[in-house]
């Protein structure tokens, strides 16, 4: 009989109350008997250490002390984990219902792979979807090019995958799961990608997507990656190989980004209309 795979689940919050239980709940309600949940607060004034306090006895370990960011309060916490496979959610987002049970399932199917991300949803504060995420035929060049789409909430890696890396890199602040994972695919990992809903990203006010006050941070970071993976510097003639793999992505699964415009064009007229 297969043992189980055990997961550990990293949660990294700072003054997000208003979500918080929802994404402490999204983990521990998905009934999976072996998964290990880790908790880091890196000093929240909003109630959020309240929480975190009333789930306590259900949370496998707490880290409550300053952090230099995300990416180092991720690295804290899974520093502690112990599980054989890993993944993140953040304060704001939460794991789809019976996500560690697909992903078990799909493991199961594929015994060889390293990294698997799976689709997702991008909701607002309210919950109600702004568009899907579905990482088909993701490749690091892809990717690179802007072909390709994951969604963070929805990948998971083996704990011996980043143990290779050098861990999430705490100077960049804009796209640190990104960079780790092209730092495992770097090192060698093998990707699979699975159709399921495995998580959920939130966009609001307050977060750093839904703000885009580091917009020209992130351009500066995914240039960055750009040289990191290809070995050079962008050049003129990429933009061009960019515009090709965009438009391949399209009529690859031109329903599917049909669908994908629609919900997020409706979303926008809907906002619209509410700001007038």
């Amino acid at each position: 009989m297969r043992n189980m795979p055990k997961f550990s689940i990293v949660t990294i919050s700072y003054n997000q109350a208003g979500f918080l239980e929802e994404t402490i709940l999204s983990i521990l309600n998905q009934g999976h008997p072996n998964v290990e949940y880790i908790v880091v607060d890196a000093g929240s004034t909003d109630g959020s250490r309240d929480l975190i306090k009333q789930y306590r006895n259900k949370i496998s370990t707490v880290i409550l002390e300053p952090d230099r960011g995300p990416a180092d309060g991720l690295n804290k916490g899974f520093d502690e984990a112990t599980g054989d496979w890993l993944a993140f959610i953040n304060a704001d987002d939460a794991l789809a219902v019976g996500a560690l049970y697909s992903i078990d399932r799909f493991l199961e199917d594929h015994p060889d792979v390293d990294i698997v991300l799976g689709a997702g949803h991008v909701v607002d504060s309210t919950g109600a979807l702004i568009k899907p995420i579905r990482p088909m035929d993701f490749t690091m060049i892809k990717w690179l090019y802007g072909g390709a789409d994951f969604i963070q909430q929805g990948m998971f890696f083996r704990r011996s995958t980043y143990e290779k890396t050098r861990r999430f890199n705490v100077d960049n602040r804009t796209c640190w799961d990104a960079e780790l994972l092209i730092d495992m695919l770097l090192a060698g990992a093998k990707l699979a990608c699975h159709d399921d809903v495995l998580g959920l990203f939130r966009i609001h006010g307050e977060s750093i997507s839904g703000t885009g006050r580091l917009n020209a941070a992130y351009k500066i970071d995914t240039g960055r990656l750009f040289e990191k993976a290809m070995g050079r510097t962008r050049s003129p003639v990429d933009n061009i190989i960019s515009l090709y793999y965009r438009i391949a992505k399209w009529l690859s699964h031109p329903l599917y980004y049909a669908k994908r415009y629609v919900h997020e064009n409706r979303r926008h007229h809907s906002n619209s209309a509410t700001n007038s």
